[in-house]
């Protein structure tokens, strides 16, 4: 007999579990954040506030440059997992065709997304005289080539998030985290011994990163090209192709847009606001609850290529198991530490700053900023779902009408009563995102699990809630050690309440749950029912 045709690229292993995947995430986030965290001092020690100040304008103009590849990114990524559902079903000439149509795709966006990147770097050359004259005047006379020279090196960082879609499509998540803390470790560390060792000045540190770009988008690249899915399948670009996505790509930037104006929006308008002192502590109460962001994102890159697999190949007993069982990591992973945050915020702040004045201070907005960041993250699995099934209106409608309602209320805040009723808009602002969009969501995709999902929620937040508020009516503790103590007390016990009342991430670590974005069987339907 002979063997089965197999189609090109080859089968892949199935994929890691999810614990798995956000365990490799999560070392390589904090890893990465503790790079930062370390290095920072040294440059702004060998540079100086002048020379860091470029640093920053860099790290600006990164995070805005990034907001170009959220479209095409999410695109591949989505198709990336669509092929990935499992190839034991269907004929090998359906799954060769689905493969040369993902190469071809491949091929197309990233052709058009190299040419995006070449436009940004001539924008900004072009613009580098204008740019020096109008910021850098203080820099010395070779401000146009600084800025040249950042423009290269963010230039030759932003591919490596479009191939990171692929990697994370195929829920690569251990080979891209590896990558990603190599990387890392050698632009963060390495400028930090360049400074130190050769040159401490900022064009030594703008042709360190620009190195570094070009090594990591060459790394990715070649992992992105060789693996399983895409290898040895020819591709060519296909305006069609890129036709048939292009709606898709122009929601997810715009999502991605809108996302970073209202995540942002309150900074912006505060520092209008406020003095510079004042504008300090809302900095560093914002800085505290940012965390809470750093914590959702492993688990929204985990679970997305998941939930796409599962919409692709229509499982949808499977999309709604893998749905409740990535909500329930997300209330895990984010209610525990919310709640720490907003009842005990005071103490955190004395704890990283010593200082308790300070911590006086930006205790009140840190609890109110711990409450509309926590249910923001809580909004992370819904808006996963809905990219991972192709619909990007509802959530674009909703960003766009919150900062459009939002922003001048934050305003009016700030001007009339101050910061703090400023940071109190933020749990208004979430709250209402967040219920407008779960039951918008739901009348469409997976109508039936509205309830179920709303219930799970109120008994996570309970759970969550009930140990940290009786540790804050009994115990106020007068050392930092104690502080310490009685926070780390606090957040495991209500770590664990919260991962006991989700059945879903027992029930798949166990195994009893399948991977989602496997086509239906009949042995999963009688599971099903």
């Amino acid at each position: 007999m002979n063997a089965p045709e197999q189609p090109p690229g080859g089968t892949r292993p199935p994929p890691p579990t999810v614990l798995v995947n956000l365990a490799v995430t999560f070392v390589s986030r904090f890893w990465m954040l503790g790079l930062a965290i370390g290095c920072t001092p040294v440059y702004v020690h060998r540079l100086g506030p002048a020379g860091y100040g470029l640093v920053g304008l860099f790290l600006a103009v990164q995070r805005v440059a990034v907001l170009l590849d959220a479209g095409l990114s999410q695109a591949i990524k989505r198709e990336m997992a669509a092929l990935g559902r499992d190839t034991t079903a269907g004929s090998a000439d359906s799954h060769a065709a689905d493969a040369r149509s993902a190469a071809d795709l491949f091929r197309t966006l990233e052709l058009i997304f190299w040419a995006l990147c070449g436009a940004c770097f001539a924008v900004v050359a072009c613009g580098g005289g204008w740019l020096a004259g109008a910021w850098g005047a203080g820099l010395a006379n070779d401000a146009p080539l600084l800025l040249l020279v950042m423009a290269a090196a963010i230039a030759a960082q932003l591919p490596h998030g479009f191939y990171s879609g692929v990697l994370v499509g195929q829920q690569r998540h251990a080979t891209l985290s590896v990558v990603n803390m190599a990387w890392h470790g050698l632009r963060l560390l390495g400028a930090a011994a360049v400074l130190t060792w050769v040159s401490a000045t900022p064009l030594a540190f703008f042709l360190w990163q620009l190195a570094c770009g070009v090594l990591v988008t060459s790394a990715s690249a070649v992992l992105a090209r060789r693996s399983g899915p895409l290898r040895g399948v020819p591709a060519r670009f296909d305006w069609r192709r890129f036709r048939s996505v292009a709606p898709y790509a122009a929601g997810g930037t715009l999502s991605a847009i809108t996302a970073a104006v209202m995540t942002q929006m309150d900074k912006l308008i505060i520092w209008q606001q406020a003095s510079a002192d004042d504008f300090g502590h809302y900095a560093i109460a914002g800085s505290l609850a940012g965390v809470l962001f750093v914590l959702i994102s492993p688990v929204q890159a985990v679970m997305f290529p998941r939930l796409a697999g599962a919409c692709a190949s229509e499982d949808h007993a499977g999309l709604a198991r893998c749905y409740h069982a990535g909500s329930q990591l997300a209330a895990v992973v984010t209610l525990p530490a919310a709640v720490t945050g907003v009842l005990f915020s005071g103490e955190l702040i004395w704890l990283w700053l010593g200082d308790r004045e300070i911590a006086a201070r930006s205790a009140p907005i840190a609890s109110l900023l711990f409450a509309g960041v926590g249910l923001n993250c809580l909004s992370s699995m819904p808006f996963a779902l809905q990219m991972a099934c192709g619909w990007t209106r509802l959530v674009n409608q909703l960003s766009v009408a919150a900062v459009v309602l939002f922003a001048p209320l934050i305003y009016a805040a700030c001007s009339r009563y101050g910061m703090v009723a400023a940071a109190a808009v933020w749990p208004l602002f979430a709250g209402s995102y967040l219920a407008a969009q779960v039951v918008a969501m739901h009348r469409r995709l997976l109508p039936r699990e509205l309830y179920p999902w709303v219930g799970g929620l109120a008994l996570a937040a309970c759970c969550a809630a009930a140990p940290l508020a009786a540790l804050r009516a009994l115990l106020a503790p007068e050392s930092r050690l104690a502080c310490a103590a009685v926070v780390a007390a606090g957040y495991a016990a209500s770590l664990a309440a919260t991962t006991l009342a989700s059945p879903a991430l027992w029930r798949r670590a166990r195994g009893v749950v399948p991977a989602a974005g496997r086509e239906p069987t009949p042995e999963r339907s009688r599971r099903a029912a």
